[in-house]
């Protein structure tokens, strides 16, 4: 998933995927993307390994369940099939800051252009990168109108409790989160759309 524009100079010639879904910063896109697609992650140390499923990857603010004597060693994203559109939407201060809400989200059509899969995965409305379920629940068997995909926004981000803090209130994450997810699924919609 390209995001061209998306990072600074630096963080595109000196950051790593590994490291930033590591650092598990709660406001970074790559722990959300590792999330939304079920990502599988191989942790070693000195004497044995272990994959641990994205789910599980991230407990708090840049804390993980890699142990003092673990590292993230791989990665492996599954590749989805047939017609699949991704993207990934964010609020920010000014370019190259850390989002203040955001979303990374795909779905899968099927023949008729209904949703047959969905992720959705929210990054700064929590200390962790959250999974909206319940919001990619309601996707499933739908060919969603603008106004349903605003909805879908809403649900994704009801039951969530965003951090309140100098950079966006609880409230202003929530409202604006909820249109970024909106406005992230027309995105890969098309995309799908465009793969058929």
């Amino acid at each position: 998933m390209a995001l061209p524009g998306k990072s600074d100079v630096v963080r595109r010639n000196r950051g790593t995927v590994g490291g930033s879904i590591a650092h598990a910063d709660p406001a970074a896109e790559l722990p959300a993307v590792a999330l939304a697609l079920d990502a599988e992650l191989e942790v070693a140390s000195a004497t044995a390994s272990r994959t641990v499923p994205a789910s599980e990857f991230f407990v708090g603010t840049w804390t993980t369940v890699l142990g003092d004597d673990e590292l993230l060693t791989s990665i492996r994203f599954p590749v989805w099939s047939g017609r699949c559109g991704f993207a990934v939407e964010e609020v920010a201060r000014r370019h190259g800051d850390f989002a203040l809400t955001g979303v990374a989200c795909g779905v899968e059509l099927d023949t008729a252009g209904a949703v047959q899969r969905a992720a959705i995965a929210l990054l700064g409305m929590g200390n962790t990168p959250v999974r909206a379920s319940d919001a990619e629940g309601a996707l499933v068997g739908r060919i969603p109108s603008e106004d349903e995909l605003a909805e879908i926004g809403q649900l994704a981000v009801r039951e969530l409790d965003p951090p309140d803090d100098v950079h966006a209130s609880a409230r202003y994450r929530r409202s604006v989160g909820a249109g970024v997810v909106a406005r992230g699924l027309a995105r890969a919609f098309t995309a799908a759309k465009e793969t058929g």
